[in-house]
């Protein structure tokens, strides 16, 4: 009992502290307790109609995904200090798997350009991170406002997440690298 009384406190202000470090402090109507991750990936059956990608090549079997990206982009768009510069907060992300389910990372923002490219471009965020729960699974994520994109090297094999279409960032798709097509442009380091 004062074991899990323990853990539950430590949770609470690790919420706290990741909040105090986003937004400065939590608002006056928000207890710790309240602090939840919002469902940021949501499985959809059937692609909408009125999404056509000619150019896209699929793989032969993925998962189709609702994003929540307004949730995402605020919870993944974060400033450094001075423009360019990197932000020092740790997120943990959901990330969906192809079969199903979700592996949490634990990522920080990585440097991939130049600081002055970056400081002129301040909506495209590169991340690195470890799984929480297999500590040798790595993971590659970018956001910009023409979507999410992931790249994961797991023990299970290699997956990606990438948006449905391109400049789509309602729609995902997660997939195995291997299930892509044989020679297709995107046929890399099956």
């Amino acid at each position: 009992m004062k074991i899990s009384f323990l853990v539950c406190a430590i949770i609470t202000v690790s919420v706290v502290v990741s909040c105090k470090n986003r937004e400065g402090s939590l608002p006056a109507n928000v207890a710790p307790a309240q602090v939840s991750n919002p469902v940021l990936f949501e499985d959809v059956v059937n692609a909408p109609a009125d999404l056509s990608c000619p150019d896209k090549i699929f793989p032969t079997s993925y998962r189709l995904l609702k994003v929540d990206y307004p949730a995402l982009w605020k919870l993944m768009v974060i400033q450094g200090e001075t423009a360019g510069a990197l932000a020092k907060d740790t997120i943990v992300l959901s990330i969906p798997l192809p079969e199903g389910g979700t592996e949490d990372f634990i990522m920080t923002q990585v440097k991939v350009m130049a600081p002055e490219l970056a400081a002129k471009y301040p909506n495209i965020k590169t991340y690195s991170g470890t799984s929480k729960v297999y500590a040798t699974d790595k993971i590659r994520a970018d956001i910009s406002p023409q979507g999410f994109r992931a790249m994961i090297q797991s023990t299970r094999g290699a997956f990606v997440i990438d948006p449905y279409c391109k400049n789509d960032s309602i729609h995902a798709i997660s997939y195995y690298r291997k299930f892509l097509p044989e020679n297709s442009k995107q046929d890399f380091e099956r």
